[in-house]
This record gives C-alpha cells, structure tokens and sequence, in this order.
C-alpha cells in the first residue's frame, strides 16, 4: 500500500494589478511563500491571505495552496 507523506508547502497569493489594453488581458501579480505549516488548515490560510492583503495595495483575486506530496 502506498504511503503519502506531505514534503512542502506553499502558498500562493495573486493580486490583480490591471488590464493591458494592447493584449486585452489582465495583469496578475503572484507572492508566494514557502516553509508552511503541512498541518496548516485550509480555513487558517485562507484567514492569514485576507489579513496579509489588507497590508497590500492591490486587490486579492486568488488563494491557492501548493503541496509536494513524496508517495512511499
């Protein structure tokens, strides 16, 4: 039986910056931060993204939560 064991984890927070008009998309900025807690809650991370983008002056578009899973 295979064993899955959480290695890393990251989170990732996008900020929407703006809109190109010449490409006609969105522009995203992406922070990301490593060494997370494995046993983090999603609930917890997405609390701790909220109150870390009241500190930014772009508006928050995204949460995600990035796991590197080694499977034994």
């Amino acid at each position: 039986m295979a064993i899955e064991q959480i290695v890393t984890t990251q989170l990732r927070l996008t900020f929407f910056e703006g809109y190109d008009e010449e490409s006609d998309k969105n522009i995203y900025v992406r922070k990301s931060f490593n060494n997370i807690n494995a046993f983090a809650t999603s609930d917890a991370l997405l609390a701790v993204s909220e109150a870390m983008a009241t500190l930014q002056t772009l508006p928050l578009d995204a949460v995600e939560r990035a796991d590197v899973v080694a499977i034994h």
